[in-house]
């Protein structure tokens, strides 16, 4: 209620971790936003980028009162490091999300369209391990080639 009491606006739901969970995987659409504490919010964020396609997939912002940082949902995947496996899509998607954080929606919205302009386009492509077909710097390279062309 705390967090919810700043936002009259805001319809909030209350579940319990358990029924979040079924309901993230049943109907993902319902939900918006949520709130909770790290630990669950760590459990519960894994489990929601499994119902896109991987944790490949995810941002993450941290947002309190005088701070935040933001990062991908995986963390840094130092099992894969070097390799160019990595899917940096979450990765992008973290600074659009960082982005709006900071009150920059433009820009926020050119790198966000850029993510989804590669994917509906076919220009970037993710294999059934969650990985880029091509390879990370591919990935990286098709995403920043449409955020240029979005830009002009």
């Amino acid at each position: 209620d705390e967090v919810g009491e700043g936002y009259p606006g805001i319809e909030r739901e209350y579940l319990y971790a358990d029924a979040a969970a079924q309901a993230l995987v049943v109907r993902p659409q319902h939900f918006d936003v949520l709130v909770m504490e790290n630990f669950l919010g760590d459990i519960l964020s894994d489990l929601g980028g499994g119902t896109i396609g991987g944790i490949g997939l995810c941002p993450s912002g941290n947002i309190g009162d005088d701070h935040a940082y933001f990062e991908p949902i995986h963390g840094s995947a130092p099992d894969i490091a070097g390799q160019d496996r990595a899917n940096p899509i979450s990765q992008v998607l973290t600074l659009a999300m960082m982005l709006d954080h900071l009150g920059e929606r433009a820009a926020a919205r050119l790198v966000g369209d850029a993510v989804s302009g590669a994917l509906e386009s076919g220009r970037l492509v993710i294999g059934d391990g969650g990985q880029p077909v091509g390879g990370t710097r591919a990935a990286g390279e098709t995403i920043a080639s449409v955020v240029a062309e979005l830009a002009h």
